[in-house]
C-alpha cells in the first residue's frame, strides 16, 4: 500500500516515537506509533509494532481497537474480530469497536451476526447516527467503507493520552524510556468464579436454567434445574465428549468449545473449558447466536478458558 502521508507535526511525532519504541518495543508509546503507521499506510510496520506492544499492555482498550483496525485493513478478519471484541469490553462507552465488529460480519456476508450486533448497538447507542447508518447498510446488504465509524487519528491519539486531542512531543533523554508494568489479574478460586458465572448466566433474559460441573465433579446449579435433568445432561456431555475427541473441528469460540442441542421443547448450549463444562437451557424461541455472544462475554469476565 502506498504511503498516505501525514501532516508535518504528526510526521515529527512518528519519528520521535519510532526512536522510543525501537529502544523498547514494550514502551507504552507503542499504540501511538502503531496508529501513525496505520494512518501513513504502513500496515506491516503497524502490525509488527502493535503485536509486540499489546502482549504487555493488554488492558489498553484503544490499543486493541487500533490493532483490530490494522488487522481489518490487512484482511485478517479473525484477528480483527478478536481485537475488536476485547476493545468493546474494555471500552464499553465507545460505539466504534462494536461498529467494526458489525463491519467484519458484513464483510463475511454473515448478516445474522451483523443483525445481532445491530441490536446490541441500538440498545446501548441508539442516539448515535452511525448506528442508523449501519442499519441502512445492513438492510441493503452493502459493505460499509473501511473507515466507517472510526475516529480520526488525532482523536485516537487524544484518547490514548486520556486528555484532549493535542499531540505533545516525546521528550528524549539519555535515560531509557520508562516501562509500564501491567500486573495480571489475580486468579480467583474456581468455585467462586463458577458461582458468579452461574448467577450471571441465569440473569440473562433468555436463560431458563444453568448447570456447571467442574472437572473434579463439583456441581453448581440453579434451583429451577431438577436432579433428573442433571443426570440427562451428564449423559449428553459424556456422549459429546467422546464425539469431540473424534471431531476436532467442532465449533470453537476462542478456546471454548460450544455445542447447541435442540428439540421441540428446549434449546441447550453446552460449553466446554479447562475447568469443566456449563450447560444452559434457554427459551426455545430465542436465537442461539445472541446467547453465544453473551456467554463469550461472561466467560471472559469470570476468567474461564
Amino acid at each position: 500500500m502506498a504511503d498516505k502521508g501525514l501532516q508535518p507535526d504528526l510526521e515529527a511525532r512518528l519519528a520521535e516515537l519510532k526512536r522510543v519504541v525501537d529502544r523498547d518495543p514494550t514502551s507504552p508509546f507503542f499504540a501511538e506509533l502503531g496508529e501513525l503507521y496505520r494512518a501513513q499506510g504502513k500496515l506491516s510496520e503497524a502490525y509488527t509494532v502493535m503485536r509486540a506492544g499489546i502482549r504487555v499492555h493488554r488492558d489498553n482498550g484503544w490499543a486493541h481497537f487500533i490493532f483490530g483496525r490494522i488487522c481489518l485493513e490487512m484482511g485478517k478478519l479473525s484477528e480483527a474480530e478478536k481485537e475488536m471484541q476485547v476493545a468493546s469490553e474494555l471500552l464499553p462507552q465507545e460505539v466504534a469497536p462494536i461498529l467494526f465488529l458489525g463491519q467484519i460480519q458484513m464483510r463475511r456476508r454473515d448478516y445474522e451476526k451483523a443483525r445481532i450486533i445491530l441490536v446490541r448497538m441500538e440498545e446501548h447507542f441508539s442516539a448515535k447516527a452511525e448506528v442508523s447508518h449501519f442499519r441502512r447498510y445492513l438492510e441493503q446488504k452493502l459493505i460499509p467503507p473501511m473507515d466507517f465509524g472510526a475516529p480520526d487519528t488525532r482523536t485516537v491519539l487524544g484518547k490514548l493520552k486520556g486528555k484532549g486531542v493535542s499531540v505533545r512531543p516525546v521528550r528524549m533523554s539519555h535515560r531509557a524510556p520508562e516501562i509500564e508494568v501491567i500486573t495480571a489479574r489475580p486468579k480467583v478460586p474456581l468455585e467462586e468464579r463458577a458461582k458468579k458465572l452461574v448467577a450471571a448466566t441465569r440473569k440473562l433474559p433468555s436463560i431458563e436454567a444453568v448447570l456447571f460441573v467442574s472437572s473434579e465433579g463439583k456441581i453448581l446449579r440453579t434451583k429451577d434445574l431438577s436432579l433428573g435433568v442433571i443426570k440427562v445432561l451428564g449423559w449428553v456431555v459424556r456422549t459429546l465428549t467422546r464425539t469431540l475427541r473424534r471431531a476436532p473441528k467442532t465449533f470453537n469460540l476462542k478456546g471454548w468449545k460450544m455445542i447447541a442441542v435442540e428439540n421441540e421443547k428446549a434449546k441447550i448450549i453446552i460449553s466446554f473449558f479447562k475447568e469443566g463444562w456449563l450447560a444452559v437451557i434457554m427459551d426455545p424461541q430465542e436465537q442461539f447466536g445472541s446467547v453465544r455472544m453473551e456467554l463469550e462475554r461472561l466467560f471472559r469476565k469470570h476468567q474461564f478458558s
